[in-house]
């Protein structure tokens, strides 16, 4: 998919210090993946919201620097995830979040499921992301700036609404495409940002185009990546010093400051879970 550019120097510039920071100390007494099964709230709605939740999630992963809930019922898998404002917003909005379900533990099955979301041109996506970035520098005074920051959060949320329309589908017989996000197969994804402008993801996958059955509680793996910018190719010289084209996609080199990696490359992380029974 196509990506219009981003500013590296402006994320840079607030996320540093908002991101880290504002999640630091909840964030050191979560697991970093999560630990249990989970049934899902009897109330669950696919809505960008974590009320049902009470607005905690079972882990902190901070690889991809997310806060995520994997849950079940009888019917569904569900994902909840809470992107922190700062670098984990910027990266999501910008590059996507893939979920990946694989049938095996060793993470090799060739009949995974994956869901890609949300895909949008990097034209809209950074409008998006004036919103989170507005309300950094409004709430340092949250007081003077009610009134504003409440307006942020309405125009943010009424401009996601509008401009998140579609995911990209793989592993699904007969879904492997891109699919709106009102589809007609129950696959549902909503997000939206929160009061801190947070964004929220939810995600609901019927169990029955995964192969699950809620009365097998045999473990599966999944994966959660957020996905990375286009890396610009290498250019190959000649034995002369002249340019002859471009190769392929270089890795980060291990001089590439942490940071770097982060905004420009996948992240990702590995993780088991069986079904819970009610």
């Amino acid at each position: 998919m196509k990506r219009t550019g981003f500013s590296i120097i402006s994320a840079l510039i607030y996320s540093v210090v908002f991101s880290f920071i504002s999640i630091a100390v909840s964030a050191q007494s979560s697991p970093k993946i999560q630990q249990v099964s989970v049934r899902a709230p009897a109330n669950i709605k696919i809505d960008g919201k974590l009320t049902e939740w009470d607005n905690k999630l079972q882990a902190y992963n901070r690889t991809d620097e997310i806060w995520y809930t994997i849950s079940n019922d009888d019917e569904r898998l569900y994902l909840a995830v809470l992107v922190p404002n700062g670098m984990a917003t910027d990266k999501f909005i910008i590059c996507g979040l893939t979920f990946t379900i694989s049938h095996s533990l060793n993470r090799k099955a060739t009949d995974n499921v994956a869901i890609a979301y949300p895909l949008i041109t990097g034209s809209t996506s950074n409008t998006i992301l004036m919103y989170p970035h507005a309300y950094v520098k409004l709430k340092k005074d949250s007081v003077a700036n009610a009134i504003k920051i409440d307006s942020v959060y309405n125009a943010g949320n009424i401009t996601i609404g509008k401009a998140i329309k579609e995911m990209q589908v793989t592993g699904i017989k007969g879904i492997d495409s891109v699919v709106s996000v009102y589809n007609d197969k129950d696959i549902r994804v909503v997000s939206r940002f929160d009061q801190k402008m947070n964004i929220v993801l939810e995600l609901a996958v019927p169990l029955k185009y995964l192969g699950f059955s809620v009365n097998d509680a045999t473990k599966f793996s999944y994966n959660i990546q957020l996905n990375g910018f286009p890396v610009p190719k290498v250019r190959a010289l000649d034995r002369l010093g002249h340019p002859e084209g471009y190769i392929t996609d270089n890795p980060p080199s291990p001089r590439t400051p942490p940071l770097m990696v982060y905004l420009n490359w996948p992240v990702d992380f590995w993780g088991e879970y069986a079904l819970a029974k009610k």
